[in-house]
This record gives C-alpha cells, structure tokens and sequence, in this order.
C-alpha cells in the first residue's frame, strides 16, 4: 500500500470536526501526496520525512502566495503524519517513522511569529471607531 493510499483511508475513517478534517484533507492533498503520497508505506522512513520538511520549509508554494510554508504549517503536517503513521502500526508497518523525524520546533515556530501583529482593514475600523470620534 502506497503512504496516499493510507493517507485516504485514515482520513476517510477519522473521527474529527468539520474545519478540522477539512484542513487535514487540504495538508494531506497539497503537501503530502504530491511530494511523497507514492512511496510504499513500509518504505517510509525518518529521512523521508525529514526530507519532506525541508522541501516544503524551501520550495515556494503556490497556495503560500509563492513563498515556502512557514514552520508552525510544517509542524502541523507532521502532527496529520504522525497521528496517519501511528495507527498504521502494528498491522502495516512495525513502528512510526515520524516519531524519530525532525519537524521544526516550538523555538523556530515562535521565531517565525511576528512580534507586533497587524490589523486588517475591518479591525483598523472597528478599533479607530472605539477610540476617536472625528470632529473633536
């Protein structure tokens, strides 16, 4: 069985929210079977999976306005690959490669994180709109 394959079948049979299974489908569908959904499952390794971080942390995305993922989006796809990759063990394959794999760290999340969030249009308004009043 190819890792797409398992891929499909531990999603179609997981047991999460809506906007949760949605954005597992997106990751799993835009990030994870172009790249590697075609290796064998027992042929999955650390290194695979490593390899798979680095590319998406380097390779411009096209659903990333052309930049690569940022760490906190490659952390989470290695939480759908562990969590896909840890129910395939025992029955399919004898132990969870991503458990040894090196996704971004906490530290390089919080690195990515903007210091001083910025507001959009909307909540601009909304704030000026509690603070001042034009014409005092």
């Amino acid at each position: 069985m190819k890792l797409g394959d398992w891929l499909d079948k531990w999603l179609s049979n997981h047991r999460k929210e809506g906007t949760t299974m949605a954005g597992y489908e997106t990751k799993v569908r835009l990030h994870i079977k172009p790249h590697i959904g075609g290796v064998k499952l027992c042929e999955v390794t650390d290194d695979t999976l490593d390899d798979l971080y680095r590319l998406l942390e380097t390779t411009p995305c096209p659903t990333n306005k052309g930049k690569p993922l940022g760490a906190k989006s490659v952390r989470h796809v290695h939480n759908i690959l562990s969590g896909a990759l840890g129910a395939a063990v025992p029955k399919l394959i004898p132990v969870n490669p991503a458990a040894t794999a090196h996704p971004p760290t906490a530290r390089q999340i919080r690195a990515q994180e903007s210091r001083y969030p910025t507001l959009d249009d909307g909540q601009t308004t909304r704030f000026l709109g509690t603070v001042w009043q034009p014409g005092l």
